[in-house]
């Protein structure tokens, strides 16, 4: 996730868009280790219940490997799904600039 803070996230974040990043095989202790450690500032959400791993079937239980990005609307409707995907931050980007409007 560095990859995305520095490549998505440092260009973009003062458009009208949020990083929320999911984690489910930590503890808080550690994650906020790792966010620290990588200069990480965008969301991070601890769900050990896996809460939202489950809604959107992303995770080894719903046999998708991370990562798993999810560009969702403002409507809530997910427009982009990219599983086990690495370094295919430009495509992302772009599509996030297409959804905020040709930013």
């Amino acid at each position: 996730m560095p990859s995305i803070q520095q490549q998505i996230w440092n260009e973009l974040k003062n458009e009208d868009f949020s990083i929320v990043c999911f984690f489910n095989q930590t503890d808080l202790t550690t994650l906020k280790q790792y966010l620290g450690m990588n200069g990480i500032t965008y969301t991070a959400v601890l769900d050990q219940a896996s809460d939202y791993f489950n809604l959107y079937k992303a995770g080894i239980q719903h046999s998708t490997l991370p990562p798993v990005y999810l560009l969702i609307d403002r409507e809530g409707i997910i427009r982009y799904r990219y599983e086990s995907v690495f370094g295919a931050y430009a495509e992302i980007k772009t599509h996030i600039e297409e959804l905020l409007g040709g930013s």
